[in-house]
Parts: structure tokens; sequence; C-alpha cells
């Protein structure tokens, strides 16, 4: 294909309006029978036009983690050590014609670095993204009939930054395996993008495209200011400059790799929310572009999304599925809402009947199929992908009561924990239908919560005694089972497995969260309490090995390594959520960490703020990649 730039050609484009419509420039009257098939757009460094700026359009790679972005520009007349690029007018405007070919279902975004800004001189810190997301399956090969404009700016660079930092190193190093996973887990991550911001326009938004999700628009244009106090200048000398670079470094200390530009500085921040915050929140000066903005230094600057309606009524469990899905029950609504990666209900959602009654917990098998423990009528609902009533179901247990806590192990098999009576059911499922079997003794008092690992041991949590039982995959107790460790468990209320075979058990009432291995042998520094643990009642795992905790009374979650070491800024208010009573956590394939908020009939998303997890946790266990990227 003869590629070509029409950067330097006179350009009849409709004019645009500088609208400070409480964010950012505005195009007015765009459409694309008057523009054409071509991609246009313009870069702007706050309401100001950069003129010279590099246009580089890349795909993200998926030969693996860490590796470079493709570039797909080429022959354009211009091009530099990252490859071919289109520079934009002194209007800040740019166009792209028949100068690329994008692979179908890739993901691609726009990078402008450089460039005059108004200051007379080039900017070599000004960097600037857009994401376009996944390209188009209509024998095309280009964004040119479903993305005619472009606005790229601080804020779609925000937007950019937190949607694409769980596959990303830095601005041009962003990428995934090729495994169908996390193929999807990145796909799901670019259209993140949509939700915080609005690519013609490069406005921040307040709700969600689809209308149920309440956006952070202030922290976002906040986050926007932040890198405008360093794009509006004479480069990375400039006092603002030193002091972004500095702060936003690639692990939030000042000991870290300092960015070379704004938009990785971006990546590095979403990576690292909770350092250096009040450095960063300072940095704008008092009149600055983009409005409303946060009124008060935030704990942190995580970015999420609070979904409301679509049946929430008292959620209680969530589970993510193969696509990114987020299945919750609701426990006094009698249904269990379905909602996409993007906070879309999946059309039937809220789906009852089929049993449901008082649904307690849920978990997805290795088929993507949902079942449900259900409090209020002691039964097991399952439903298939698609929220349609699997025959057979609901099933009964075998003389349980108030079904509560349930799991899924690496042989399909269904564990179900029934406090009231002090048992267990199992269904195997291996057979092809369900045969409840019900499990007593063992040292089962009160059991509150199971697990399974990746060897097919069963792990009990005992609310009453304070003690772990384990069951090998015959269901026979391991010898020394059940473990109290003396006074290391308190109250415990909620048990997960990690890649290494530790569970991590939450304890209410001493804030804390215990970490035992398979011969109950206790982790060093077990119990942990850092990360400002408040009635910790959920733990789930993200791709990088880190510990994701729910804590039901500081409205926040708590990040630990998986050595227990608290992440800078834990625990994380997020930022569109108030009043949150978190009651279960789940990380999925997109980097985003879902709670669910009992009181107030919610789900909150954190964007970005987690690595890509294996989901669901049975294919996790089955495949051995707990705490492993997809």
């Amino acid at each position: 294909m003869t590629l070509r730039s029409l950067a330097l050609r006179p350009l009849v484009l409709i004019p645009l309006a500088l609208l400070l419509n409480g964010c950012a420039l505005t195009s007015t009257g765009i459409t694309t029978t008057a523009l054409g098939l071509s991609l246009h757009g313009n870069v702007h460094g706050g309401q100001q036009p950069i003129n010279g700026a590099h246009v580089y359009l890349f795909a993200a790679s998926s030969a693996g983690y860490g590796t470079p972005s493709v570039s797909l520009l080429s022959s354009t007349g211009f091009a530099d050590s990252l490859g071919s690029y289109v520079p934009t007018g002194a209007d800040g405007s740019f166009s792209i014609s028949n100068d690329y070919a994008c692979t179908p279902n890739t993901q691609v975004y726009l990078y402008a670095l450089g460039g005059d800004p108004g200051s007379g001189v080039n900017n070599s810190a000004a960097g600037l993204m857009a994401v376009l997301g996944s390209c188009p399956n209509d024998g095309s090969n280009s964004f040119a009939g479903s993305v005619p404009y472009v606005s790229i700016n601080e804020v779609s660079t925000v937007a950019a930054a937190y949607a694409m930092a769980p596959y990303a190193v830095d601005a041009t190093d962003v990428a995934s395996s090729g495994t169908p996973l996390a193929l999807t887990g990145i796909a799901n991550a670019f259209a993140n993008a949509t939700l915080l911001a609005d690519l013609p326009s490069g406005s921040s938004l307040a709700t969600t495209p689809n209308g149920n999700g309440v956006v952070p628009q202030s922290a976002i244009n906040t986050l926007a200011n932040v890198i405008a106090a360093c794009i509006n200048t004479t480069g990375p000398a400039d006092p603002n400059c030193i002091a972004l670079l500095g702060a936003a470094t690639s692990d939030g200390t000042m000991s870290g790799t300092a960015p070379s530009d704004t938009a990785t500085a971006m990546i590095n921040i979403a990576h690292n929310p909770g350092a250096n915050t009040s450095a960063l929140y300072n940095l704008p000066p008092a009149i600055s572009p983009f409005a409303p903005t946060l009124a008060n230094e935030p704990n942190d600057f995580t970015l999420a999304v609070s979904y409301t309606g679509t049946g929430f009524s008292n959620p209680g469990g969530v589970s993510i599925d193969a696509v990114g899905n987020a299945w919750v029950t609701n426990q006094s609504g009698n249904s269990i809402t379905v909602l996409s990666s993007l906070g879309i209900p999946m059309t039937g959602s809220p789906f009852s009947g089929n049993g449901i009654n008082y649904p307690s917990q849920l978990a997805i098998d290795n088929n993507g199929n949902a079942w449900v423990a259900n409090l209020g009528n002691s039964s097991i609902s399952e439903f298939d992908l698609n929220g349609n009533q699997v025959n057979g179901s609901p099933f009964s247990g075998d003389g349980s009561s108030a079904l509560s806590a349930i799991a899924i192990n690496s042989l399909g098999n269904v564990w179900i924990a029934a406090p009231y009576t002090n048992n267990l059911d199992l269904l195997t499922t291996t057979s092809g239908t369900p045969s409840p079997r019900s499990i007593t003794g063992d040292g089962l008092s009160y059991p509150t919560a199971v697990a399974s690992d990746n060897a097919g041991n069963t792990w009990i949590v005992n609310q009453l005694s304070n003690s772990v039982t384990i069951l090998d995959n015959t269901q026979t107790p391991l010898s020394g089972s059940p473990f109290s460790s003396g006074d290391q468990f308190n109250n415990p209320s909620a048990v997960s497995i990690d890649g290494a075979g530790n569970a991590w058990i939450s304890n209410p009432n001493n804030n804390s969260i215990s970490v035992i291995g398979i011969a109950g042998t206790l982790a060093l520094g077990s119990p942990f309490s850092a990360g400002g643990l408040a009635n910790p009642i959920c733990v789930a795992f993200d791709g990088a090995g880190n510990v994701w905790v729910a804590n039901q009374f500081s409205n926040g979650v708590t990040a630990l390594t998986s050595a227990g070491v608290a992440v800078t800024g834990s625990p994380f208010i997020p930022s569109a959520a108030s009043n949150i009573n978190n009651t279960f956590v789940a990380v999925d394939g997109s980097g985003s960490v879902w709670l669910t908020d009992l009181n107030n009939n919610s789900l909150t998303e954190i964007i970005g703020s987690a690595a890509p997890a294996v989901t669901p946790i049975a294919t996790a266990m089955m495949n051995n990649t707990t705490g492993a990227r997809p």
C-alpha cells in the first residue's frame, strides 16, 4: 500500500470551537461525510494547539508482556527511532489516510510526542495518547469508517493511560501474551477508555455511555491538569516538568526510573496511584485548563466507576467469567445481575427464578456456568453463560441448611459451606449430573468460607473454632487438620489460595490477614495487618500475585504484595464511590478491581490498578495460573 502524509498539505477542516464545557476542546460540526474516510484529529496541550508534534499509530503487541508496541504507519515521509509518523500543523491538526493497515481485533492507539505548545520551542516531554480500540473486522483494516475524528489531549491521555496500564510498561511498550484470555483481557482494557473520556471531543465523562455508571470526572480533570502543567512549557528543564517527572517514576519512589514524557508519567501514576499524591495534586496552577476538579487532595489517584441500578439489591458476591462479565448476587432481590466489562447489563439481567432465594455467593466453572449458593432455601442454582437455567437446577443439598460460601475445584466439583449445620455440601459434576454429598466432622465448626487449590485440596474456614480444615482430593483430612495455630485466626471469614498453594484468610475481629501453607506452617510475619485493613471481608489475587482485600468498615480496598507488604497508598478509596460497605472483591482480565457495596446497592470498578488475572478462578486453578497473567 502506498503511504502518504497529508499533514503538510492545506487541509480544509470545519473550524474547531474552543469550548471549555467543563473540560476540554470540543469539535463541532464534524461528520464522516464532511471529512471523508481519513482518520483526522488534533493535538492540544490544555487549550493550546501543539505544532509539529509527531503522531504515531501503534498496535499493542501480542508477542509477550513487556514487548514493544507495533508501529502501523510507514512511508509517510517522516520517520524517527520510534517509527513513521505524521506531524501536526500550526493548529494542532493531523490526518492519516491510506498510511496504515491494522490487523482486525488488535488493539490500537495514537501517541503524540513533542511539538511546540505555544512557547516557541519544541517540548520533548510533551507526550499525549488516545485509544482507538479494536481494529475493525469489517475488511477495511482501518478506523476510517468508525473513528472519523480524534482529540488527543491530557484528558484522552488519562483515559488511555489508566485503561492500558495493566498491559503497559510505558507509552511505546504495550503488550500481552497471545493466549485467548489475554487477547480478551487487553481488548476489554482498551475499551475501558470509553468509560472515562469522549474520543471526538477529548472531554472527560460524568456518567458512562450506557448511563448506569458514575465516572470520577473531577479526578480525571485533576490528573489532566497535572500533566498539562508540564506540557504547556518549554520542556524537561522547566520546574513543572522536573516536579512531574520526578514524582511519577516507574515504581512511585523518588529513586525509581523517571519517565521522559508525560504520557509515560501518567501510565506510572496509574501503576502507583497512591504514591506522591500531594506532590502531584499541588502541581497544577490555580487556573488550569480542565474543570471541574477535585476540591480537596484525594487519598489516592485510583479511578473508579460506580454502577447502580441494573437490579442491584444488597449485592453480595461477585465473580468474573472468561469474557470479563461480572456476575453479582442480589441478596434481598433474589436475583443475579450480570454486567459486561463496560458495565452494560446482559440481556435478561437481572436473572431470577431457578430457585434463587437470598443468594449469598457464586462461582463460575470452566464451562462458563455460574453456580449460586442460596442462603434462603438451602439450594444451588446453576446458570449457563447466557444466564439460562441449566437442566436439573436448582440442586438440593444433603440435609444442609443456609448454604453460603461456594467454590469450584480444578476437577469441576462444587463445594458449598453450610455453617448452621456444621457441614459441607459437595456436588460431584465429573459424571455430568451433579451428585450431592454431605461432609461432616473433620473439625468443621461453623464453616463460613471454602476454597480449593491447584492440587485439588479443599480449605475450609471454621469461624467458631478459629481454625482451618484441609481435605485432600479424596475428601480425607490432611495430617494435623484442623489447624488453629494459637491466636493466628480471629473470627476468620474468608479464604483464597495463591499460586504457591498458601491460604490467605481474613480476620475481621483483629483487622488482619493470616497466611498458612498446606502443612499448617505460617508465613513469616503472619498475620499481616498493614495497608489499613479494617474488618477485612474478602481476598482476591491479581496477575502479579498481589492481594486485594475488601475492607467493610473503611470504605476502601487494601493491596498487599505476596510478602504481605502494603502497596504505597493503601488502602485505596475509590474516587467515584462514597460510603461503600465492601463485601466482596474480584480482579478481572483487564486489570480492574471490582467491589460490591451491600448497603448502597452498587458495584464499583477500579480501572487499571491491578495486574490482569486469569478468570474464572476455576480456570486459573486448572491451569495453575493463580496469581499469574493470562
